[in-house]
């Protein structure tokens, strides 16, 4: 399907949803391929990182792209979000639209900690130029603490990722921190033991407080208001500060939804849209 060219952003993304919606998609789209496992090596570390990759279809004509897909609390390369039932319909889209999708294992807990922001910027790196990827077309998504992890990666990293995608996030560290204080516990592990309250990593990882590292970078946000490990003011609060800066910023809500990769199910495909609006040549690409 020819997508027209168009002069904004928000214009684009309603267009080429409100086409799809009128044919079935979900029935021509490739076969999905089978995940490969790799391992990496991260020279200054010495150490070497497994990761899943879902390839693109080898017949797709579009141009290439890198989807880093980020899982929540204690998953792993093998063991994530984007393997549900919910995200099959996903998978098979980005296959069929050239995308490689990769599924980095950096750690179980790692909460975008130094290492893994530092270990996940060398791997991109390796990804674009192994595939021949122009490094201004690398997007993220991630579910959970894979969500929070993506946004604290943009705000480290600004205005140099083509989007993100952030299901179920938290956007204030210290103040989920505090909401959830299990969960709390295990971040001040992975930051070294920085308290919440005034931990610098805390800081630097919430998206809410790093608007202006999004100005350039389309965030898609989905979550439910029955989340109830993540409570969907999370989501509303980065997403009213970004427009109120008039940054690229959609909030997908789902009534009653909890905390489940079942609120994936019905915005797969738009999803997908998401991701392709955002590589149209009228959006501002970011520098890296």
């Amino acid at each position: 399907m020819k997508q027209a060219a168009i002069g904004i952003y928000v214009l684009l993304l309603t267009q080429i949803s409100s086409k799809l919606a009128t044919c079935d998609d979900y029935q021509s789209v490739v076969e999905e391929m089978s995940p490969i496992v790799r391992e990496y090596s991260i020279v200054d570390s010495k150490s070497k990182v497994p990761v899943t990759i879902y390839p693109p279809h080898q017949g797709s004509q579009r141009r290439p792209a890198l989807l880093v897909y980020l899982y929540g609390s204690g998953g792993s390369h093998t063991v994530f979000n984007l393997q549900a039932s919910s995200c099959e319909r996903l998978r098979k889209l980005l296959a069929e639209r050239n995308y490689y999708v990769v599924v980095p294992n950096l750690g179980p807990r790692h909460w975008m900690n130094r290492e893994a922001s530092q270990t996940l910027e060398v791997l991109i790196d390796q990804w674009t130029k192994e595939w021949n990827i122009d490094g201004r077309r690398v997007s993220l998504m991630g579910t959970s603490m894979g969500a929070g992890s993506a946004l604290a990666y943009g705000a480290s990293h600004p205005n140099s990722l083509r989007s993100i995608c952030a299901v179920m996030p938290m956007t204030d560290f210290a103040k989920w921190a505090r909401e959830m204080p299990a969960y709390g516990a295990i971040m001040q592990d992975a930051y070294g033991g920085e308290s919440p309250s005034n931990g610098k990593t805390f800081q630097a990882n919430s998206a809410i407080l790093h608007a202006d590292a999004f100005a350039r970078t389309p965030l898609l946000l989905i979550h439910g208001t029955g989340d109830q490990i993540v409570p969907f003011a999370h989501s509303r609060s980065l997403e009213a500060i970004l427009h109120a800066k008039q940054y690229p910023c959609t909030l997908h809500t789902v009534e009653g939804m909890g905390h489940s990769d079942e609120i994936m199910k019905n915005l797969q495909t738009e999803t997908v849209d998401f991701f392709d609006a955002a590589m149209s040549d009228n959006v501002a690409i970011p520098e890296r």
